[in-house]
């Protein structure tokens, strides 16, 4: 079953128990519940865009850019400013992108988008999201092939915001085994790595960032592959010789070319 909303076209996906609904824009995570427990916060249907880009997928790169500026090869490009109030570009190229259905089942559905090149981004990538459901759980794959005559940075992440049915999420915690994290200034731009060992637990509403996860660029594009972990979420990156990228998290009710290859996120805990 779908309905066309604001995010697009929703789809409904089911196993047993467990219910979840993806929207094509943005591959958006609508709903997620096994039984009568939500595990994330659900969208409403006439709710668009996503407030503080909830359940979104961020592509080629997740977090902000200061500025909207990087430097590739010693030439500086500049992206268009997506989020004005902090001055950076926000969240990848995909945020308002409407990816087409390009497998689908009672149980699954893989959306697929691609990133042209664009102010800041002289790239060509083939990107896609796989939503797998099962009886007790979510697993979603994201992928990347780079389709351009260069090497590519790239980086994936996600945009959940986890809850357990009507508890408060302020009396929840979120445990991400990691080895280091990224700390960000007062406009929530990153500006340097810490070891996660004697860091204090963060209160409801402390600016904090991502687990160890950062881009690179290769020549033959490693795997990012994930076991369902005992506690989500997570990514594991292994070496291949796979021309494309991926990384695999899992939810669940039970647990709190003709280019070179785009690269995946690396995890420094999977050294």
């Amino acid at each position: 079953m779908s309905t066309h909303t604001g995010v697009g076209e929703r789809f409904e996906l089911r196993a047993g128990q467990a219910f979840a609904e993806v929207g094509t824009v943005a591959a958006v995570l609508c709903a997620l519940r096994v039984g009568d427990v939500d595990l994330t916060e659900p969208l409403p249907q006439d709710v668009a865009p996503p407030p503080f880009c909830s359940g979104i997928a961020l592509a080629p790169w997740p977090n902000r850019v200061r500025a909207g500026r990087w430097s590739l090869d010693g030439a500086v490009q500049q992206l268009d400013i997506t989020e004005p109030t902090r001055g950076g570009a926000l969240h990848g190229l995909l945020e308002f992108t409407e990816y087409e259905v390009r497998e689908r089942s009672d149980a699954a559905i893989t959306l697929g988008a691609v990133i042209h090149p664009q102010h800041g981004w002289p790239f060509l990538l083939d990107t896609w999201v796989r939503f797998e459901l099962a009886p007790d759980g979510l697993s979603v794959t994201h992928g990347a092939r780079n389709l351009s005559e260069r090497r590519a940075p790239y980086a994936t992440g996600t945009h959940p915001y986890p809850r357990v049915g009507t508890a408060d999420v302020a009396d929840l915690v979120l445990t991400v085994p990691a080895d280091e994290y990224l700390e960000v200034d007062e406009r929530l731009d990153p500006i340097r790595w810490l070891p996660v060992e004697g860091v204090p637990t963060y209160a409801a509403g402390c600016a904090w960032a991502n687990s160890r996860s950062t881009p690179r660029s290769a020549d033959s594009g490693p795997t990012a592959t994930s076991p369902r972990p005992s506690r989500p979420p997570t990514a594991r990156v292994s070496r291949s010789g796979s021309r494309t990228t991926g990384a695999t998290c899992r939810c669940s009710r039970r647990r709190s070319s003709r280019g070179a290859a785009a690269s995946a996120p690396r995890s420094r805990s999977s050294r």
